[in-house]
């Protein structure tokens, strides 16, 4: 929130003559967004995470506060300041995530994710199969379908 009284303070200087009713419809929808779901939403994950982990051994529950403090301990400069690139792709894939679904395999999000981020960012595809194996996330096996007799 306090990125967003930030930029509200001293907002970028945008020449308004450019940007079209529609463009400046859609900005003040996404950040409407933002306020009322987004950041809602982390907060009840944060509650949530941090509850359940109580209910983990030690050791795990340990490891878990450790990076979770190490998570929030960044706090974002700006707007488009939301974290490292993991955070960035795997919210990128939690708001896409009827798309991403739709994909034919990790090879194809890879490919997708940089168009969208760039090749350096994003990583080879043994770093998104990874993201995958996280989250549980995982595509049809490649080869030739399976027959009924």
């Amino acid at each position: 929130m306090e990125a967003i009284q930030k930029e509200t303070k001293k907002p970028k200087v945008i020449d308004k003559a450019k940007l079209t009713p529609e463009q400046i419809e859609a900005g003040k929808q996404v950040l409407d967004k933002l306020v009322n779901e987004f950041y809602p939403a982390v907060q009840s994950l944060a509650r949530r995470a941090l509850s359940s982990s109580v209910d983990q051994s030690y050791d795990d529950m340990r490891d878990f506060l450790q990076s979770f403090s190490a998570a929030f301990a960044r706090k974002p400069n700006s707007m488009g300041d939301i974290g490292n690139s993991v955070f960035q792709i795997h919210y990128f894939m939690l708001v896409h995530w009827p798309i991403i679904s739709r994909m034919r395999s990790v090879h194809h999000l890879q490919q997708e994710l940089v168009k969208i981020f760039g090749p350096h960012q994003v990583g080879e595809l043994r770093r998104v199969e990874k993201i995958c194996e996280r989250i549980g996330l995982t595509y049809r096996k490649p080869g030739r379908p399976f027959q009924v007799r």
